[in-house]
């Protein structure tokens, strides 16, 4: 089960878990990242990198809050501690102002997971 048979919109924990209980791997349309960027030039860039990989080619998830194994869902951890209000809005204006041309299109939300919360 990938999460592109699932709306956006109804993506839930339940989905996030059986991203984990199927093994689904990392490919051209999902990433897993177990933590948030950091604010360092270094951890911006990546996620900038990431964002516009996905942008230049046919779209994709990218899960934070997800350790993986060999490229395959190990573990929905969450992110502890975080305000994932803020941290959504950082990672939009991260995205907004540090790629060009702009981005059309993107969608970031919160899913709250036993734990903490996971964002995509």
């Amino acid at each position: 089960m990938a999460l592109l048979n699932v709306s956006f919109d109804a993506v839930s924990e339940v989905h996030l878990q059986n991203l984990k209980s199927t093994g689904v791997p990392e490919g051209v349309f999902l990433e897993y990242k177990r933590t948030t960027y950091g604010n360092g030039d270094a951890e911006v860039k990546e996620y900038l990198k990431d964002v516009s990989s996905f942008a230049n080619t046919y779209g994709g998830d990218l899960v934070i809050g997800i350790e993986e194994e060999e490229g395959a869902a190990k573990e929905v951890v969450g992110l502890s501690g975080v305000d994932p209000d803020k941290e959504l809005q950082r990672l939009e204006s991260l995205a907004r102002d540090g790629i060009e041309p702009r981005i059309v299109g993107i969608r970031m939300k919160s899913v709250p997971v036993a734990g903490g919360v996971s964002s995509l």
